[in-house]
């Protein structure tokens, strides 16, 4: 698939022919060498392909794994495919990856390619534009939704704190940089069964862990607030609007929101009160269909400026972002005969974007994975270790 321009409006078009951008690094530069490559290359959407793979010979002091991983798989690298962010979504990459594994064994064992069979489904855009007509004209019907809707996305639309009172770092070029928080086996597990206990799920109880964490540097640099009001940017999965397919919905069906909630001074003191406030909140934004919501009140009350503009003036409207993409074993089985997959790391590219930094967080057999990527010109190191430090912090004084 390529992307093209007819009558003033981008289309998806066939490829005019097969490419495949595929490269082995076997010479000892890291991951991440290859990474910032691939990003800053980009991609040649007319004529196509969108996606890049790259194997990568895994480092001996690789983070990511756990050393029984080490011990029983002694040959490890990564394989790390990135393809155009309109052409697949998180979920569609993951669903791609147990495929992908089937082809590489197969290959292996001398089988043919067509014994790979289909994993997914793209929708043509009728079937989102349905959805957002409907959530549009239901909103229009109601003047006093509309007016809070109105007013919530005009709250949740501003600076980060962290910027005012952790002076950005000097630096040459804005890159993405990554923290993998390695918790504590015993300490997660007693996290998230009290969590449990309270009614909150894992992936709430981490993003108040965090918005904890942040609310009392801010107290530590000097800020005398008495709320802080703290605005989350989310992907909001809207897979979940759609008709359901015989096959899974591949694509880009990810909208961001923002979840905004004011907390009190001190935040640790209520910290299971404030779960509850938020997950009660992230369910009433997802029941209510707010994902479609804010676009309205874009069209209607915020003038519109070009993505291409957006980027240069380089905004910042949110405090950070965050995304809990659940058990990720119920998408990737990553068994195989010759080629397993061992663990997954996923990375993001944030410099430049709405949020100075972004969590992510997913469980893979078992291994709950949490990482942290921040924008390099507005994060410093220091900043970041000392917020994962908070972090930890907290999750440790509330897993007893």
């Amino acid at each position: 698939m390529v992307i093209r321009e007819r009558d003033g409006e981008l289309w998806w078009n066939m490829q005019d022919e097969a490419k495949v951008d595929f490269k082995m690094h076997d010479n000892g530069r890291s991951m991440y060498e290859v990474l910032e490559d691939i990003w800053t290359e980009g991609f040649d959407e007319t004529n196509g392909p969108l996606w890049k793979s790259r194997l990568v010979k895994a480092d001996e002091e690789d983070k990511f794994v756990t050393p029984e991983i080490k011990r029983d798989y002694p040959h490890r690298y990564y394989l790390m495919t990135v393809p155009h962010h309109g052409l697949f979504g998180g979920q569609s990459s993951a669903r791609c990856t147990t495929p992908m594994l089937q082809a590489i064994n197969a290959v292996i064992d001398g089988e043919p390619m067509d014994k790979v069979a289909p994993f997914g489904e793209y929708v043509p855009n009728s079937a989102y534009a349905e959805t957002e007509s409907m959530f549009r004209e239901k909103l229009l019907t109601d003047p006093e939704r509309l007016e809070a809707v109105k007013e919530y996305c005009t709250k949740s639309s501003k600076k980060s704190y962290l910027l005012d009172y952790y002076p950005p770092p000097k630096v040459d070029k804005a890159t993405s940089k990554h923290c993998y928080i390695d918790f504590d086996l015993q300490t997660m597990k007693k996290f998230i069964a009290n969590a449990k206990k309270n009614g909150i799920t894992y992936g709430n109880a981490v993003q108040n862990v965090t918005t904890t964490a942040y609310v009392e540097m801010l107290q530590e640099a000097g800020a005398t607030n008495d709320v802080f009001d703290i605005s989350v940017g989310m992907a909001a999965d809207t897979y979940r609007y759609l008709e359901k397919r015989d096959l899974p919905i591949l694509g880009l069906h990810i909208k961001q929101m923002a979840s905004y909630m004011s907390l009190s001074r001190n935040p640790r003191e209520k910290f299971w009160e404030h779960c509850h406030v938020l997950q009660k909140l992230n369910k009433e934004l997802i029941k209510s269909g707010y994902a479609f919501e804010q676009d309205v009140i874009s069209d209607l009350f915020i003038p519109r400026v070009p993505t291409c503009e957006v980027f240069k003036l380089k905004p910042v409207t949110r405090d950070f972002g965050f995304t809990s993409i659940g058990n990720m074993d119920y998408v990737i089985n990553g068994e195989g005969k010759h080629v397993q997959i061992t663990h997954i790391v996923s990375f993001t590219s944030v410099h430049d974007y709405i949020f100075p930094f972004f969590q992510q967080i997913f469980t893979f057999r078992a291994n709950e994975v949490n990482m942290m990527y921040y924008d390099s010109a507005r994060i410093s190191d220091d900043t970041m270790n000392h917020l994962i430090d908070r972090s930890l912090s907290v999750i440790a004084q509330y897993s007893k």
